[in-house]
C-alpha cells in the first residue's frame, strides 16, 4: 500500500501544493494532526484516501487552486472556508489589516480618544468576500479585551453566497455576535443612519483586459470580484461616489489596489477632497495599498 513518503516522492504536482492537499487527506480520513505526515510517513495508507488523493490531484493538474480544494486558507492567523464564489485571501491582503490594526491601537494609545462601549468606532469591510479582512480585524481585537467592546464591525458584499460564507466563517471564529453584514451593491443598500471612521476595501480592481486573467488561480475565482469590467479603476469611482455620506469627520479610508494604481487612486481620493492622502508598499515592494483621511 502506498504511504505518505511514496506519495510525495512520485508526485506531479509541487512538493508545497502536495503536502498541503496530503495534509488535508490525512486529518480528513485519518484525523492526522499536520506532524504526523513526518513522523508516520511510511504508515501504509487506506484505499479511501488513496482514491481522494488522485481526485484531488487530477483536480490539481488542470489548475484548481489548492485553496479550492481543500476549502479553506490561512490568513492572517485565522483560518477561513473559501470555495469558488470568494477570492482566495492573499498574504498581500494582509498589509491592510496590519494598516488597520496599527491605525485603532495608535486611537486607543492616545490620552484624548473618544471611542468607549457607549461610543464605539465604526469599521467598514467594503467587498468582504470571505470576510477576510474584518474577520481577521476582529479576531486580532477580540484578545485586547479594553479595545474590543469599543469597535463596531460591518462588512458588505454584492454578492449572497459571499455573504453567506463570511458568516459562517464569522461563527467558525466566535465573532458573529460582533459583526454586522449587508448584502450590497457597494453603498446601495446601506441604511441612511450608518457613519463609519474606518473604512477598509479591496475591491476588483484588474482591469478586463488584463492577460492574468486567463491564467493561474485567477481562471476558477469568481470575475465580478477580480475585475470591474473596465479599466480597474471603476470600483473605486462607484465607491467614492458615495463615500463621504457614510463618514464621520476625520475617519480613514484604506484602498487595496494594483502595483501600478497607486498615482490614480490617489488622484481619485484628493479629487473627493480627502487629506493625508499616501501609499504604502507590500512585502515585495509593490505599491499596495493607499489611504487617507476625510476632513
Amino acid at each position: 500500500m502506498p504511504t505518505v513518503q511514496s506519495l510525495l516522492a512520485n508526485c506531479a504536482i509541487e512538493s508545497v501544493d502536495a503536502r498541503i492537499l496530503l495534509s488535508y487527506l490525512c486529518s480528513t480520513h485519518l484525523g492526522w494532526p499536520r506532524t504526523y505526515l513526518i513522523t508516520h510517513n511510511m504508515d501504509e495508507l487506506p484505499t479511501a484516501l488513496i482514491e481522494h488523493w488522485h481526485e484531488l490531484l487530477q483536480k490539481r493538474l488542470l489548475g484548481l487552486p489548492v485553496a479550492y480544494l481543500i476549502g479553506k486558507k490561512s490568513f492572517h492567523d485565522i483560518e477561513l472556508q473559501v470555495n469558488a464564489h470568494v477570492l482566495i485571501p492573499r498574504p498581500e491582503t494582509e498589509l491592510l489589516v496590519e494598516f488597520a490594526i496599527s491605525h485603532i491601537e495608535s486611537i486607543f494609545n492616545s490620552p484624548n480618544s473618544v471611542f468607549s462601549p457607549a461610543s464605539p468606532m465604526q469599521c467598514l469591510d467594503l467587498g468582504t468576500g470571505s470576510g477576510a479582512i474584518i474577520l481577521a480585524l476582529a479576531s486580532y481585537f477580540k484578545k485586547i479585551p479594553d479595545v474590543f467592546p469599543c469597535l463596531n464591525f460591518f462588512a458588505s458584499d454584492i454578492s449572497l453566497q459571499a455573504i453567506d460564507l463570511a458568516k459562517l466563517n464569522s461563527k467558525e471564529l466566535d465573532l458573529h455576535k460582533n459583526i454586522t453584514f449587508f448584502k450590497s451593491n457597494w453603498f446601495s443598500n446601506f441604511p441612511n443612519h450608518l457613519s463609519f471612521d474606518l473604512v477598509l476595501s479591496n475591491p476588483p480592481y484588474i482591469a478586463s483586459d488584463d492577460a492574468h486573467l486567463s491564467h493561474g488561480d485567477l481562471r476558477f475565482e469568481p470575475k465580478e470580484a477580480l475585475t470591474d469590467g473596465f479599466d480597474g479603476l471603476n470600483a473605486y469611482r462607484l465607491i467614492l461616489k458615495s463615500l463621504s455620506h457614510y463618514l464621520n469627520s476625520g475617519a480613514i479610508v484604506v484602498f487595496e489596489h494594483g502595483f501600478e494604481q497607486a498615482v490614480a487612486i490617489q488622484c481619485l481620493l484628493q479629487d473627493h477632497d480627502f487629506i493625508g492622502v499616501l501609499t504604502k508598499k507590500d512585502f515585495s515592494g509593490s505599491n499596495r495599498i493607499t489611504f487617507a483621511q476625510s476632513k
